[in-house]
């Protein structure tokens, strides 16, 4: 009879990852990906608290018209050719 789970079963195939390997390297990946969200998180937190204990910043900038430019800008990336403005779009339902 066939052992399905030794190294050498049909079913193994060649160049696989063993079930541990491939989460550790998931599981690294997947840290510093939430480690660059966190930093860019935090990072945006201190940049808005920052601008909101200055008037001096804000308010030349929302007690004019540049307001809108300020809250309906889009994103760089989103702008930055055909295919990445494609991904920006609001999705219809």
């Amino acid at each position: 009879m066939i052992d399905r789970n030794s190294a050498y079963s049909p079913r193994s195939g060649f160049g696989r990852a063993v079930g541990a390997e491939f989460d550790e390297g998931l599981r690294r990946h997947m840290l510093r990906v939430y480690n660059y969200m966190g930093l860019g998180l935090a990072i945006t937190g201190i940049v808005a608290m920052i601008v909101a204990s200055q008037p001096a910043i804000y308010v030349p900038i929302f007690s004019t018209p540049l307001k809108w430019v300020v809250m309906l800008a889009r994103s760089p990336s989103c702008s930055s050719s055909r295919s990445a403005s494609s991904r920006c779009r609001p999705r219809r339902p």
